[in-house]
């Protein structure tokens, strides 16, 4: 009883479909010389207010706030010395994003970039929202006598 290759490939998008719409995280690809999005997980408007269509062709550094854009092309810089390198390392970091309605919020994001054979280099990346736990750090760096 093997099943056809239509019902593996319909077997195969129900659980994408699962995977992504349950997805706390946004997952995404961008291209590494543009900097703007090629693949938005659906979900990424839990997190930012944007849907994955409206990201489509944008680029990430409109999302963050301006200090942190600076910082992430230095980022983006080195680790593109790094991969020159042979080091195709993960990286992580946190940074202040703005939300679709202004405000802002802090992110830590994991990216790593990768190469396909005649493809442009592209970056990989998960967003995970960390502002309740940056607030509390942040208020624990304030406070004296707590950290």
């Amino acid at each position: 009883m093997s099943q056809s290759i239509k019902e593996k490939l319909k077997n195969l998008e129900n659980q994408n479909q699962l995977l992504t719409s349950n997805l706390v995280d946004s997952i995404w690809v961008l291209n590494a010389a543009t900097l703007r999005y090629e693949y938005v997980a659906p979900p990424f408007n839990r997190r930012d207010g944007y849907t994955a269509k409206e990201l489509i062709g944008r680029s990430i550094l409109e999302e963050l706030a301006p200090r942190d854009a600076e910082i992430a092309v230095e980022m983006l810089e080195q680790a593109l010395d790094d991969y020159d390198q042979g080091k195709h390392e993960t990286k992580s970091f946190e940074m202040e994003a703005i939300r679709k309605n202004g405000d802002k919020h802090w992110v830590e994001i994991k990216a790593k970039l990768i190469e396909e054979p005649g493809r442009p280099l592209k970056i990989v990346g998960v967003t995970r929202d960390i502002t309740a736990r940056k607030t509390v750090a942040l208020q624990m760096e304030k406070e004296p006598g707590t950290g």
